[in-house]
């Protein structure tokens, strides 16, 4: 091997040194920040901590309360709005709440049911959206941007008490943000030659859009913007779009039924 080429070897080595380093790097400031954010967060809650306050947050633990008990997806408040649409039957049912919320805190209810264990789904989900927001950020720009995304977040103080208030909202925001990220991916390969991977990144929305709908019934309007974005995004278009309607629709189908046969209309929740 002649110098010039010993040299361009070395020089080739180094360059590939410097470029794993500083991808490491990025990794550790950006794992270092958000764990600042989620610790921020903690003391935060530790601090503001005075047991469930907010009226919903309290609603959604007695149903959760009723889910842990294998009472079911049932509520102990009389509503007589909902007592006059549903059955005598199904005075009890819950008609006005989603079910996955409830549910989920209805897990943590198995450490004890409890003030605490009914907040802490809020704060979880809260630091899991920060993170999700900064991967958003630095898919539409770049790492940096995709960490002041997430600090601007995590430390506005609107936002924290949302967090640590225990609001089914939180939930929301992860799936929500999940979903532009699946949303700005299609975006990127559907500019591209046609490919299956749109399909699957349209099929993936549909699902986060489940999962939106099955947290508060009133996203379901989601649905008309998603739809007419995927109508005109990319060649393949009407693949994309019948993709994502059929998802979509198959997913929720149960919940819509549902709250059809108790009440005669499939959107009683959005009277919450």
């Amino acid at each position: 091997m002649s110098i010039e080429q010993d040299q361009a070897h070395t020089s080739t080595v180094n360059v590939g040194m410097t470029d794993r380093w500083s991808s490491w790097r990025r990794r550790l400031i950006a794992i270092g920040v958000l764990a600042a954010i989620w610790a921020f967060a903690g003391v935060f809650y530790k601090q503001t901590y005075v047991g469930v306050i907010d009226r919903d947050t309290y609603d959604i633990a007695q149903i959760a309360r009723n889910i842990y008990d294998g009472r079911g997806f049932t509520t102990n408040f009389i509503r007589p709005f909902n007592a006059g649409l549903s059955e005598t039957n199904y005075a009890n049912v819950e008609l006005n709440h989603a079910p996955l919320y409830p549910y989920a805190v209805s897990v943590f209810f198995a450490k004890g049911a409890s003030d605490q264990t009914a907040l802490w789904p809020g704060i979880i989900f809260f630091c899991l959206t920060v993170v999700a927001v900064y991967f958003l950020g630095s898919l539409l720009f770049d790492w940096r941007c995709g960490l002041l995304a997430a600090v601007l977040f995590g430390v506005s103080a609107p936002l924290l008490k949302i967090g640590v208030s225990g609001s089914l909202w939180t939930m929301a925001a992860l799936f929500f943000t999940m979903l532009l990220y699946v949303v700005a991916l299609h975006h990127r390969v559907s500019s591209d030659q046609p490919s299956t991977k749109g399909l699957v990144w349209a099929g993936i929305s549909g699902i986060l859009f489940a999962l939106i709908y099955y947290t508060h019934n009133v996203t379901i309007f989601l649905i008309i913007p998603l739809a007419v974005y995927f109508a005109v995004t990319g060649s393949a278009r009407k693949a994309h779009v019948i993709t994502f309607l059929l998802v979509s629709i198959v997913l929720i189908s149960p919940w819509v039924y549902r709250n059809y046969e108790l009440t005669k209309s499939p959107l009683i929740g959005l009277s919450a």
